[in-house]
């Protein structure tokens, strides 16, 4: 999963998961190297429609 800890919607999809008990695994866009490794994904045409 994508996206900022402080996000209201990103907060309530890992507790939607974590209730369920499904593992995720969680990448914080806010920091660096992070961010430019989603970009060349995205670049890379990986993005599911």
């Amino acid at each position: 999963m994508f996206g900022v800890r402080k996000s209201a919607d990103t907060r309530a999809a890992l507790r939607f998961f974590a209730d369920r008990r499904v593992k995720t695994h969680f990448v914080e866009l806010s920091v660096g190297p992070a961010e430019e490794t989603w970009r060349a994904w995205v670049a890379a045409g990986k993005q599911s429609a």
